[in-house]
């Protein structure tokens, strides 16, 4: 696995891919969609301070040069990150898969299951 999270400058927005992805999706909460994740130039302040913050190697690219790194070697916490993007993802997607479900259900149906989850979060 990887161990340091790239982010590429596109036009007026910095993107990472893949398992980067994932890891800027647990520390950030930005979606990832096709593979990747996307935020406005004007972000990367906070995504680099939140990076520093959790101790996650980093490397900022613009075009092809790297404009700002930083390792944490041993001290990495990528892969702590990466499963927990993971994970909020796969919960993200199995929680939009059950609520199209129940937007298909005729309205009676829809009603006893919202129901039945409004009893079970206010016990």
């Amino acid at each position: 696995m990887k161990k340091v999270v790239r982010i590429r400058k596109v036009g007026k927005f910095y993107q990472a891919y893949e398992d980067d992805a994932y890891v800027i999706h647990a520390i950030m909460g930005y979606n990832v969609s096709n593979g990747k994740i996307g935020f406005p130039i004007t972000s990367i302040g906070k995504v680099q301070n939140k990076l520093e913050e959790c101790k996650i190697s980093y490397q900022i690219m613009d075009r092809e040069s790297i404009t700002d790194s930083n390792d944490f070697k041993s001290n990495n916490k990528y892969d702590k990150y990466y499963k927990e993007g993971i994970k909020s993802m796969d919960q993200k997607r199995s929680n939009d898969e059950l609520l199209e479900k129940i937007k298909n259900l005729p309205d009676d149906k829809a009603n006893r299951i919202i129901n039945f989850i409004n009893e079970v979060i206010d016990e």
